[in-house]
């Protein structure tokens, strides 16, 4: 079977006209019947009644879209955590919580990491008494950890990458993380989180 027919079927299935099924695919119109047909004829029974006024599903028509559309939508998943795969941002990233940039900003922006690259699951949660033991986590590439920016004018630590997380109120946040074990699953953290106001 055919994707492109796969995709033309449920494209008319949703759209139940022939002229916009053809505008949204970018296809001629005879095309969209062609492929149409072939479906058809592999499948030994119609999959729409058409008349001049109306083009409506058939009982195998609908049966057909449920199966196909589920399976469709597999396919694409499938491939889109493939591309992430592909990318490097697989495995397990480990997010540190400690003063002022943890809870529902946290939490939030973490949930919005899992979707936009569901190869990693939900970042791990990480936990450090002091910033100084934070940063040491940090820096042995146990986690990395959203915290306040001005932090480093009073700790340090060789190893450590900062970069300022944009779009927050005046706490001015930053993720740390060792700066050897920078990596994509790391920079597309960065690239979300940097984004977006989840402060």
């Amino acid at each position: 079977m055919d994707l492109g027919e796969i995709e033309t079927f449920l494209a008319l299935a949703e759209e139940l006209h022939f002229g916009r099924t053809a505008q949204r695919l970018r296809l001629p119109q005879s095309r969209v019947s062609q492929q149409i047909r072939s479906l058809e004829r592999r499948l030994g029974a119609p999959l729409f009644t058409r008349t001049s006024r109306r083009v409506e599903l058939t009982r195998l028509g609908e049966h057909t879209r449920d199966s196909l559309g589920a399976a469709y939508q597999a396919l694409g998943d499938a491939f889109d955590e493939a591309r992430t795969v592909a990318q490097g941002v697989v495995g397990t990233l480990r997010i540190g919580f400690l003063g002022c940039l943890n809870g529902t900003p946290l939490t939030t922006l973490a949930a919005d990491f899992a979707a936009a690259h569901p190869a990693m699951g939900s970042p791990g949660a990480g936990a450090a008494r002091t910033y100084q033991e934070a940063l040491n986590q940090v820096a042995t590439g146990r986690l990395v950890w959203p915290t306040h920016a001005g932090l480093f004018r009073h700790y340090c630590h060789p190893g450590v990458t900062t970069r300022p997380l944009t779009g927050l109120p005046p706490a001015h946040g930053a993720l740390v993380w060792r700066a050897a074990a920078e990596d994509a699953r790391i920079r597309a953290f960065v690239a979300l989180g940097g984004g977006h106001n989840y402060w």
